[in-house]
């Protein structure tokens, strides 16, 4: 081959790349996907998850089923309840190819509400009281607790634990929580245990009287609400997990000397006005929504030629779920 002749294509080559990588250089920034594929070393070498459970001491648990903690602090703030998570995992290769145990908890409708890393257990005495919390609630038998008790003393398989925490803001219904093993090699085991947030509804007031004040016969005065707690205005709050409407009725007002009565009312809340008389039920669809506070007004029309007095009734409030498919 010619010697000068490759040069000179060497050359114009180079010449060629020296002119285009300016204009790559002053154009935008190039994004290239990359990609990776772990090949697991088969199904007959995957890590196994023995038995999985679910407990919460916030609420009220009956088996699967659970009743979430109503109480906080803070009015109109979701409630939380925690749940915990355990699971008993083994593999072929020994328990020491576990690599990572994790789960991850769905929403009702399928979405990924958490992902948790779990921590093992340790101490005979730790993995008692886990396994007893279990058959309590019937979500493992003796017998199989005994097994497990023997794989955890024979070092052939571990407990592991996790845990979430479920708001009152958030739907009732089941959730489903996958337990994942993973060992060195990329190889997963699965297990599902599911969880029933019962539907829950609660109501809480600010207020334990409703003074109109002074009244003049035949006018209207109304007593305004507020979203505000604790103000001295009446406010209404969902403390519960599911979206709520209210019944309310209220007693005939009765004079305390002449034992007249005043029976008509209104009632206001969330742009539904609504008037009516003593004993009878009004029904107030709402929604009120969890968490949410909410503004309720009254109002009274006592009837011309009433006579002077001080006047006095009761008014009684229900709450009521709009949705009882989860309740």
């Amino acid at each position: 081959m010619n010697t000068k002749r490759l040069f000179t294509v060497i050359m114009a080559l180079a010449m060629v790349l020296t002119l285009v990588v300016p204009i790559m250089a002053d154009s935008h920034v190039l994004e290239v996907e990359t990609t990776a594929f772990v090949e697991p070393g088969g199904a007959a070498n995957a890590p196994e998850v023995l038995a999985a459970w679910q407990w919460t001491e916030d609420g009220f648990q009956e088996g699967t089923r659970v009743m979430a903690n109503l109480h906080r602090e803070i009015p109109g703030t979701p409630a939380e309840t925690n749940i915990c998570v355990w699971a008993v995992v083994t593999d072929p290769n020994g328990i020491g190819d576990i690599q990572d145990v994790f789960f991850r908890t769905l929403y009702p409708w399928g979405d990924l509400k958490i992902q948790v890393h779990m921590v093992p257990v340790v101490g005979e005495a730790n993995w008692m009281a886990a396994k007893q919390l279990a058959i309590n609630s019937g979500q493992l038998t003796p017998a199989e607790s005994a097994i497990l008790d023997e794989m955890l003393e024979k070092n052939v398989a571990l407990m592991f634990t996790g845990c979430w925490i479920y708001h009152t803001h958030q739907s009732p219904g089941w959730y489903t929580t996958r337990v994942t093993a993973v060992d060195m090699a990329g190889n997963v085991g699965h297990l599902d245990v599911l969880l029933d947030m019962w539907g829950v509804t609660a109501l809480g007031i600010d207020f334990d009287t409703v003074d109109y004040g002074s009244i003049v016969p035949g006018a209207v005065k109304w007593v305004a609400g507020s979203t505000t707690w604790g103000d001295g205005r009446p406010t209404v709050w969902n403390m519960g997990n599911t979206p709520a409407g209210l019944r309310l009725h209220s007693t005939a007002m009765v004079g305390e000397v002449y034992q007249k009565q005043i029976v008509d009312f209104n009632v206001q809340l969330l742009g539904q006005h609504v008037i009516y008389q003593a004993s009878e039920w009004v029904t107030l669809a709402g929604p009120l929504l969890p968490c949410e506070l909410e503004q309720i007004d009254f109002s009274i029309r006592p009837p011309l030629g009433i006579p002077g007095d001080v006047y006095s009734g009761f008014l009684h409030l229900e709450i009521f779920a709009l949705d009882n498919n989860n309740g």
